[in-house]
């Protein structure tokens, strides 16, 4: 029978990262809505976020939607979440 040489240092690092990158150390991630588009009528408050997200330095996030608007043809809105 073969026996392996394999460092314990190399047994020890290979137990940590499964540990840490098993669910079950971290627990079960959440996930919380922050808005829900089109509450308003026609979706006057925007539909279909699209594009990159953006913070700015007071922790505000920013971004677009596809649809909506208070425009005749309703080409989307700009939207911002304030930091809590």
């Amino acid at each position: 029978m073969a026996r392996l040489n394999v460092p314990a240092g190399a047994i020890l690092l290979g137990v940590c990262t499964t540990i840490l990158l098993s669910s079950a150390a971290w627990g079960t991630p959440t996930e919380t809505v922050l808005y829900n588009f089109c509450q308003l009528g026609n979706c006057a408050d925007g539909g279909g976020p699209n594009g990159e997200l953006v913070f700015d330095g007071a922790g505000n996030l920013y971004g677009t939607t596809t649809y909506g608007g208070t425009a005749p043809d309703g080409g989307g809105t700009v939207f911002e979440l304030p930091a809590a």
